[in-house]
Parts: C-alpha cells; structure tokens; sequence
C-alpha cells in the first residue's frame, strides 16, 4: 500500500523592493535578493510645490554605468512621490514623513522618479546613488 502525502511550498521572493505571492496563499518562506552596488554620487535637492526628479547627469553620467539605486532620506517636511511616471500632487502618490528613507530600485523607476512636498514647508531630499 502506498501513502502519498500532499504539501506545498509557497515562497514570497522580496526583489526590486516588490514582494511577489498570491494573495490568497499562506507564505510560509520569504527569501531576499541582496544586489551589491557601490556609491558614486550625491545631492541635495529641495522639495517645493512642482514635482521634480533626481538630477539627470548624476543617474546616468556621460562615459560611466548609470544609476541602479537610489537612496533618499527625506529631511525637514512630508512628500508625496510616484515612479509610474505620472507626477504627484500634494494630495495624490505615495505619503512619505519627514525622517523617511526610501529605495528606488532600477534606473526606469529612477527616471520616471517625482517628487513633491505635501504641505505648506519645503522638503530637503539627500540623495546617494548605487551603481
């Protein structure tokens, strides 16, 4: 007589910043991708009431690899951003407080990266890209 048992391993797989499950399955595993990149370049950029992206000559500079992440610590104020490429409002994309640091993650969702302050105080974004 032969016993089959039945089971299923379903893994959730942390990549690029998105976790990838179906949503009506039980993760019993989470995996992460660590990607090695090195520091290259810096800057401060203030936050005011126009979206505005990172600086194009420090994601992809003239005769060197572009940007594969950028790492933002948002300083004096609250913003809104989005990566889809359509621009934020103050009331519209993702709510990120003062004191929030955030991964952009692939040189797409660097370009298509905006920024916005969503109240009456500018924002200040440091800004230290990976390659």
């Amino acid at each position: 007589m032969t016993h089959r048992s039945k089971f299923s391993f379903i893994a959730a797989l942390t990549l690029a910043g998105l976790s990838f499950a179906p949503s009506h399955a039980r993760v019993a595993a989470q995996a992460t991708v660590v990607v090695s990149a090195d520091a290259y370049a810096y800057e401060s950029i203030t936050v005011s009431a126009t979206a505005v992206g990172f600086t194009s000559t420090l994601v992809s500079p003239a005769n060197a690899p572009s940007a594969k992440l950028a790492i933002l610590t948002i300083e004096t104020a609250g913003v809104r951003y989005r990566y889809d490429g359509t621009a934020p409002t103050a009331a519209q994309g993702h709510a990120a407080a003062m004191d929030t640091s955030l991964t952009v993650n692939g040189i797409n969702n660097i370009n298509r990266f905006r920024i916005i302050k969503s109240g009456a105080t500018d924002a200040t974004v440091r800004v230290t890209y990976l390659r």
